[in-house]
């Protein structure tokens, strides 16, 4: 596994919240996919 794959593991793992897919209006999957997005474009972390 490299550290990207590493690094999607970790993300998936810590905002596990119940929903298989991306839900539209959820605040936690958006939260996720923006750490995600931010991970796999090498993007600094949010504010």
């Amino acid at each position: 596994m490299n550290d990207l794959s590493k690094r999607l593991a970790e993300i998936q793992a810590r905002w596990e919240h119940g929903h298989d897919e991306l839900t539209d209006g959820c605040a936690l999957c958006i939260a996720e996919y923006d750490e995600a997005f931010r991970a796999v474009h090498d993007l600094p972390p949010a504010a």
